[in-house]
């Protein structure tokens, strides 16, 4: 069982926000004040907490803040890797699936940064056959984006890369369209907009 840190419900965003901002000193002073949180403050994690903060929640906003800051692709896949195990350690009845899957992206994502792909489309391919019965849009925005920066040039002429593109487009075009309808939407045939990740041998 991980550790829950209750201190604020909104931890998350103080995380990844300046990820997002590309504010580097910013994310490193949130995760420093989270930690230092942490070690004052802990109780029980109660697996439907949507306010708790767990070690491995932590860990998975950790990893997101640094692929988008994308200046150290290796600390996000060790954050992400050790994220997924802790969500893998809970009980199957208290896991979290859909951060695992979240976490899982990440993951893949830090790989693309490092030039890894079997690395990369192993991970997506694993969030695709776990979320097959629960398939959600944020795992589908996620996967639709990874998807978009497996068709730059780095990765032209790869038939992985190919195939894992078109086993996420067929994945997303089920997962969505339902959805989509649902709420007045038709599904877009556009690319989603895309941030370049910087490939990197750290």
């Amino acid at each position: 069982m991980t550790v829950a840190l209750r201190r604020s419900p909104i931890a998350a965003q103080r995380l990844r926000a300046p990820g997002k901002l590309r504010d580097s000193r910013g994310v490193e002073t949130a995760l420093a004040r989270a930690e230092a949180a942490r070690e004052v403050m802990t109780a029980p994690d109660d697996p439907a907490g949507l306010f708790s903060f767990t070690e491995a929640r932590q860990l998975y906003y950790s990893a997101t803040a640094r692929v988008w800051l994308g200046d150290d692709y290796r600390r996000a896949a060790d954050d992400a890797a050790c994220a997924v195990d802790l969500y893998l350690s809970d009980p199957p009845a208290e896991r979290r699936l859909g951060e695992l899957s979240l976490a899982r992206l990440d993951l893949a994502a830090a790989h693309l940064g490092l030039a890894d792909l079997d690395g990369a489309c192993d991970q997506l391919r694993e969030v695709m056959a776990s979320s097959s019965r629960r398939r959600t849009f944020a795992i589908g925005r996620r996967l639709r984006y990874l998807a978009a920066l497996l068709t730059t040039s780095a990765y032209a002429g790869s038939r992985l890369a190919l195939e894992v593109r078109e086993e996420i487009t067929a994945f997303t075009s089920v997962a969505l369209a339902p959805s989509l309808r649902a709420l007045g939407c038709q599904p877009s045939s556009q690319p989603c907009r895309t941030v370049s990740i910087r490939s990197t041998d750290r």
